[in-house]
């Protein structure tokens, strides 16, 4: 479940989160819960100080659910009972499966999708990684996959029976396949195409299921779809341009390697960037000699923060907010004074007279590299935050 509140009504919708789904247990309690197959939630509240209509105004949030599970302390579980309690905890709450094959439920996050990755041991004793792209494969629950109940199979008699309207809105509710239009009957293609996106998704699963040895999977961020084609345009525009301004291509790389590095991000980065080496340097040999690729790759590291109360996450947001209003304003000065320096370093220096944009920058940066420094927020800072934010006031909240 997922949804926003406005930070002035936040002492009427959190304490109702919590009393509603148990969210000030303890992670003892949960764990007994938990044990007994009974569901356990997860709150997770997000305010992001870049969005100007949401700053000092909202705050997103997700609820998280295990869901009912076998009881491992009974020898024998009804399976039927469970299923059914979750489709009627999911019914009831109106929430979307983490695990599913539907690209309109997979968890979206500024331009990224949550998805999987495998690890595994060849048989050489290396260790080898599989990446799962998710708008191609989903997110499935790889303890259902190696107990081989992977994707219910295309119920062809059911379809059968079906209007033409009906299966195209069962394909795409169930599987995330919008059809085409030329698809003008039942048998021109639909159930061939539909068993074709069925099979390629069991193949692909059970192959690891079927593996000997350990299988680690693990959840990352892939860019999303959005994502993906919006940097290859501009790739593409820029490669247009390689002979005039090769500079424009190297700010492009530069920005893509800018973006969160999860795992899944770095894979897919990887995979641009040995891409258009190898097609400018097919093609234009003699720029790619000059041409300075970002070479360095971070991992992105983060410590999970829990807060005591809503207070402290509000404090948080404030002291967020006015840090990005300062990068902001540095990243302006920023420009302004890089535009200033490599205006008096061609003039000094005939070497660098004809140099790109980006040798310049790289020499003003090496030069530079203390030039803004994050200081402590003061008091007077968040007083003028608040003055200009009157919701954000953490006197409107309760303890």
């Amino acid at each position: 479940m997922t949804s926003k509140f406005k930070i002035e009504e936040a002492n009427r919708i959190i304490p109702k989160l919590i009393a509603a789904y148990s969210l000030d247990l303890t992670e003892q309690q949960r764990k007994t819960i938990r044990r007994r197959g009974e569901p356990t939630w997860t709150l997770v509240l997000n305010y992001d100080p870049a969005d100007k209509e949401k700053v000092g105004r909202w705050i997103d949030f997700w609820l998280f659910t295990t869901g009912y599970s076998p009881n491992p302390r009974k020898k024998v579980n009804n399976l039927e009972e469970i299923a059914r309690l979750n489709r009627e905890l999911v019914k009831k709450q109106k929430m979307h499966p983490i695990y599913t094959q539907n690209p309109s439920e997979l968890i979206t996050f500024r331009g990224y999708t949550l998805g999987q990755y495998a690890v595994h041991v060849n048989s050489k004793g290396e260790e080898k990684k599989d990446y799962w792209n998710p708008e191609e494969l989903g997110l499935l629950d790889f303890e259902i996959i190696k107990k081989k109940i992977v994707l219910p199979p295309c119920d062809k008699a059911l379809l059968e029976k079906l209007s033409l309207g009906e299966i195209h809105s069962q394909l795409k509710n169930k599987y995330g396949i919008n059809m085409h239009t030329r698809y003008h009957n039942k048998n021109n293609g639909i159930l061939k195409r539909l068993y074709k996106e069925n099979q390629s998704l069991i193949n692909r699963y059970n192959h690891y299921a079927k593996m000997k040895g350990d299988i680690d999977i693990r959840h990352t961020w892939y860019l999303s779809e959005e994502s993906k084609n919006s940097i290859t345009c501009e790739l593409k525009k820029y490669f247009k341009q390689i002979v005039q301004h090769p500079e424009r291509i190297e700010g492009a790389f530069q920005r893509l390697f800018q973006r969160g590095h999860y795992h899944g991000v770095r894979h897919q980065v990887g995979n641009y960037l040995a891409y258009w080496k190898r097609t400018i340097k097919e093609q234009y040999p003699n720029i790619f000699k000059n041409l300075d690729f970002p070479e360095t790759l971070n991992y992105v590291r983060f410590s999970e923060k829990i807060y005591d109360n809503f207070k402290q996450f509000h404090n948080a947001c404030i002291i967020a907010s006015i840090h990005f209003e300062l990068q902001k304003k540095y990243a302006e000065m920023k420009k302004l004074k890089y535009r200033t320096l490599a205006k008096e370093l061609r003039q000094k220096n005939e070497e660098l007279r004809n140099a790109n944009a980006s040798r310049i920058n790289l020499i003003i940066k090496e030069s530079d590299k203390k030039m803004f420094v994050e200081h402590n927020i003061s008091d007077i800072e968040v007083k003028d935050f608040i003055a200009r934010y009157p919701n954000m006031n953490p006197l409107l909240l309760d303890d």
